[in-house]
């Protein structure tokens, strides 16, 4: 078997998706995400009393609907361990959000996706939010860990940051206190597929829709490239 790639740090290809059909992976009305969708409510209802003032000040601010998507991003963190994917003996596997759900556990893409199926569920209700998933490249600052590929969403509204994207990362080890949130910086996250309930969308035709040019492509061509023919073998 031929070597993958330096820049791509995993084993194999990707068999068990269809990268031009992500978006049909997404799974706003899964009994996993009504469950996730339950909990951070109620998680949100906590931190009401809990925090008082703190809360109402916040919620003046950024809006409710604001704080439902961070407790949703919150819950997801406390309720799924992140594990890799040899954990479950198989090279890359995209599993449904119920599955994940009910594991327990998941890496990257699992637990993204079932993320960004309750965003998609609470987005029914709330149309000035934007939300996608991403699959790309992740740079590492220099002298750390060697960069790769990741999945990851971002996520915008008018009253987060005057409406810049913003980095929903369902990895971290705990959750991020109400009022913080990670910026999005595009020199470090290379998106290459984004896509939501509806769509799915390849950057090096479709950058525009995430406010890229075709400039940014060919400036990371070479990453692009690899995921591109990582999720895209040729038979």
């Amino acid at each position: 078997m031929v070597k993958p790639k330096p820049l791509v740090p995993v084993p194999s290809r990707v068999y068990s998706i269809d990268p031009r059909r992500l978006h049909e992976m997404v799974a706003p009305y899964s009994e996993s995400v009504s469950e996730l969708l339950r909990e951070a409510y109620n998680r949100m209802i906590d931190d009401r009393f809990r925090l008082g003032i703190v809360f109402d000040e916040l919620a003046e601010t950024i809006g409710v609907y604001n704080i439902y998507v961070k407790e949703i991003w919150n819950t997801s963190i406390e309720r799924i361990r992140y594990v890799r994917d040899d954990v479950f003996k198989y090279p890359d596997v995209f599993m449904h959000p119920d599955l994940t759900w009910r594991l327990g556990k998941g890496d990257c893409e699992d637990k993204t996706l079932l993320v960004i199926s309750a965003l998609a569920r609470l987005k029914r209700g709330n149309n000035t939010s934007e939300a996608y998933a991403c699959l790309g490249y992740v740079k590492i600052p220099s002298g750390q860990a060697p960069g790769g590929g990741h999945a990851w969403i971002i996520y915008s509204h008018p009253r987060l940051a005057d409406g810049t994207w913003l980095l929903i990362e369902t990895t971290l080890d705990k959750p991020l206190p109400l009022h913080k949130w990670i910026i999005h910086d595009y020199s470090l996250f290379i998106p290459v597929y984004f896509f939501d309930d509806k769509h799915t969308y390849r950057i090096d035709s479709d950058y525009d829709i995430l406010g890229l040019t075709r400039e940014y492509v060919e400036k990371h061509r070479k990453e692009i490239d690899m995921v591109i023919e990582y999720l895209e073998p040729i038979s």
